[in-house]
C-alpha cells in the first residue's frame, strides 16, 4: 500500500516510463495519479475482508449441509478461519464463539 505522496509519485513515474507509447495504459496512470488516495486503498482492502468473511460464512453453511457439524475437517477449518477473521476485526467475543465451536468439533 502506498503510504505517502513521494511513494505514489515514484510509482507514477515508473509506470510512465514502463508504459511509454502505450496510450491506454498511460491514461490509466494519469487517472491513478489524479484520483488515488491512501484512504481509498484502505476502504477497498476492508471491503475485500468483508467479502472474504461473507464467502467463508456461506462456505461453512454449505459444508454443514453436506458434512454435518460433527467434526469433519473442512467444517472445523472453516469455522476456525471465521474465528480468525472476527479476531482480525477485533470482534473478540464472536471470534471466541467460533474458536469454541471448532474446538468442540474435534474433542
Amino acid at each position: 500500500m502506498l503510504t505517502n505522496g513521494h511513494t505514489k509519485n515514484q510509482l507514477v513515474e515508473f509506470c510512465r516510463h514502463y508504459y511509454h507509447g502505450n496510450r491506454n495504459q498511460l491514461e490509466l496512470v494519469e487517472e491513478f495519479e489524479r484520483d488515488y488516495t491512501s484512504e481509498d486503498a484502505i476502504k477497498w482492502k476492508q471491503h475485500q475482508y468483508d467479502r472474504e468473511l461473507e464467502y467463508d460464512l456461506e462456505t461453512l453453511y454449505a459444508q454443514q449441509n453436506v458434512f454435518g457439524s460433527n467434526g469433519h475437517p473442512n467444517v472445523v477449518l472453516t469455522t476456525r478461519k471465521i474465528g480468525l477473521a472476527y479476531e482480525n476485526f477485533e470482534k473478540y467475543s464472536t471470534a471466541l464463539e467460533y474458536y469454541e465451536k471448532a474446538l468442540e468439533m474435534i474433542q
